[in-house]
């Protein structure tokens, strides 16, 4: 099985995606309310996805991957998985040039996707499914 390259500014999981993450910075953009569903961007990374369409998904500065290597551990303390519904707020954390960095190391993920920083504030568990 082929390994996939490390994608920088990313938290890598155990199946090999990658989630992205946004920088300390969050600028002054403010906060928008959001609700939209974790999924799975191939099997290169993970996406966020609602009535608008699919981003690729940026995490906030501090998440961490869970002890069993298959979700993210938000700063403020909540887990998200590919299938959960996320509500919080979206907005700020991602400068050109770090997402110039995630175009270059991983164009699968993000080949014709923009990307959405979110910060979860709440999720809830689902079944979800993976985009091509």
């Amino acid at each position: 099985m082929k390994e996939q390259p490390q994608v920088p500014d990313a938290l890598q999981l155990a199946d090999g995606a990658a989630v992205l993450v946004g920088s300390e910075n969050r600028g002054s953009v403010p906060a928008v309310a959001i609700s939209g569903q974790i999924v799975r961007i191939g099997t290169a990374c993970w996406g966020y996805a609602n009535s608008q369409g699919t981003w690729v998904l940026v995490v906030d500065h501090g998440s961490t991957v869970t002890a069993d290597g298959r979700g993210v551990l938000t700063p403020n303390g909540v887990t998200i998985r590919v299938g959960d519904t996320v509500f919080g707020g979206a907005g700020g954390g991602v400068d050109q040039q770090r997402e110039d960095r995630w175009r270059a190391a991983s164009p699968a993920c993000m080949e014709g996707r923009g990307v959405y920083p979110v910060s979860a504030t709440n999720a809830r568990g689902a079944a979800g499914g993976v985009v091509p």
